[in-house]
C-alpha cells in the first residue's frame, strides 16, 4: 500500500472521529433541552399562586342584619404544568384591638351590587380546576359562615 494512502486513511478516520464527537455533543444538548421542556410542560407539580390587590370593598347593606359582603378581587394562577384545584376560598379577619377573628368564605362569584343580591344573579362557588400555566381572574364576594356577633 502506498504511503500516501496510509496518511489519507488516518486523516479520514480523525475527521470522522471529530465529526462524531460534535454530533454526540449536539445530540446530548438537544436531549437535555427536550427533558427540560418535558418537565416544564407536562411533569411539573401544580403551583397555585394568589394575587390580591390593595383595593378591597366592604358592605353591610342591611342594618341590624347578619349579612356582610367583602369584595376582594382575586387572581389565582397555576404556575405548574399539572392541573391544580381550588377547593375553597376563606378569609380570616382579626380585629387588632379585641383580637377577635371572624372567618369568611367565598359563597359566590361576581361583582357585588344590591340589585344582583336581590335577584340572586351570582355564580355559586364551586371547586375550580386550573390547567397548567393558566390564570383565573374573578371577584368572589365573601360571607361569614355564622351569624355576626
Amino acid at each position: 500500500m502506498p504511503e500516501d494512502l496510509k496518511i489519507d486513511a488516518k486523516s479520514e478516520n480523525r475527521r470522522k472521529l471529530g465529526t462524531a464527537w460534535v454530533t454526540t455533543v449536539f445530540s446530548a444538548a438537544a436531549l437535555l433541552f427536550s427533558a427540560y421542556s418535558l418537565w416544564e410542560s407536562r411533569l411539573k407539580q401544580s403551583d397555585l399562586r394568589v394575587f390580591v390587590p390593595s383595593v378591597i370593598e366592604y358592605s353591610a347593606p342591611y342594618q341590624n342584619g347578619n349579612f356582610e359582603a367583602i369584595i376582594i378581587p382575586v387572581t389565582i394562577s397555576n404556575e405548574g404544568a399539572r392541573t391544580g384545584t381550588v377547593l375553597s376560598l376563606e378569609l380570616d379577619v382579626t380585629d387588632p384591638k379585641t383580637n377577635l377573628t371572624k372567618r369568611f368564605y367565598a359563597a359566590n362569584f361576581g361583582r357585588w351590587t344590591m340589585e344582583r343580591t336581590r335577584s340572586g344573579a351570582y355564580q355559586a362557588f364551586a371547586p375550580i380546576a386550573l390547567a397548567g400555566h393558566q390564570p383565573l381572574p374573578d371577584l368572589p364576594p365573601t360571607r361569614p359562615p355564622t351569624a355576626c356577633g
